[in-house]
């Protein structure tokens, strides 16, 4: 669930693979009663809530016969007014991402797995910019300052102008591995974890490499979380198999 602070939670209840059907459910934080519920296609994301709006994006990973594998196609990023629930725009073809969307300086951000890096207006849907990193990607930024800060998923860590849409520094960080990691920024740094073992603290600003902490070269580290100036991350094996989650505290 998803507190919104406008008096409701919000929550999105799935229903099977098969039936791609989920419910988005507005809850009265006071009285627990849902005030509306609106249904979404797709596989969604995390609503996210900002200046009255309700965002989610979903996807439809339905296999095509062409292929072995699922494919990701017709992503679709759905804004709702938060306290009614009525439909406010819906932008399709975005990519083949199940990123959360993040909303800053009036414009939703959200990543594909086809390489894209989208931003859309949040008051219409319409397209602002799109960019391009290396690999397959569907993670959310960080954001901080005018900036968004991606990890490609193969090696590249990128800050991009939230304005333009322009690259302001990538950085090569993994030799063998990718970063499957969610961004943080704090004070000036960025870190972000790669499934090399590897912590990465990168300079906001040049995105000069500061340190690298070896966690474990055997984990994947994960999503870092910063709070008074330690950075603490989760790290498994790659794909979660064969070892307990760890934590790390840096």
């Amino acid at each position: 669930p998803v507190a919104g602070g406008n008096g409701f939670v919000y929550v999105m209840l799935g229903s099977s693979e098969t039936d791609q059907t989920n419910t988005l459910h507005a809850v009265d934080a006071s009285t627990g009663k849902i005030s509306w519920s609106t249904f979404v296609d797709g596989t969604p994301s995390r609503p996210v809530v900002a200046n009255g709006r309700l965002f989610v994006s979903a996807f439809d990973n339905q296999q095509q016969e062409s292929s072995k594998h699922s494919e990701w196609s017709s992503t679709t990023v759905h804004a709702f007014n938060a306290h009614s629930g009525a439909r406010l725009w819906s932008s399709a073809n975005v990519g083949n991402q199940w990123a959360t969307p993040v909303v800053v300086d009036g414009k939703v951000l959200t990543s594909a797995e086809s390489s894209s890096f989208f931003a859309l207006d949040a008051a219409t849907g319409d397209r602002l910019w799109e960019a391009t990193v290396d690999g397959y990607n569907g993670l959310a930024p960080a954001v901080e300052d005018g900036r968004a800060f991606l990890a490609g998923a193969l090696t590249s860590m990128y800050a991009f102008n939230v304005s333009t849409g322009d690259i302001l520094w990538s950085t090569d960080l993994v030799d063998n591995g990718h970063l499957w990691s969610v961004p943080s920024v704090a004070d000036g740094s960025v870190y972000v974890g790669g499934d090399d073992g590897n912590l990465h603290s990168l300079d906001a600003a040049t995105g000069k490499v500061q340190w690298k902490y070896e966690v474990d070269p055997s984990l994947a580290v994960g999503s870092p979380v910063v709070n008074d100036g330690v950075v603490y991350v989760g790290a498994n094996t790659p794909w979660g198999v064969g070892s307990p989650d760890q934590l790390f505290a840096v």
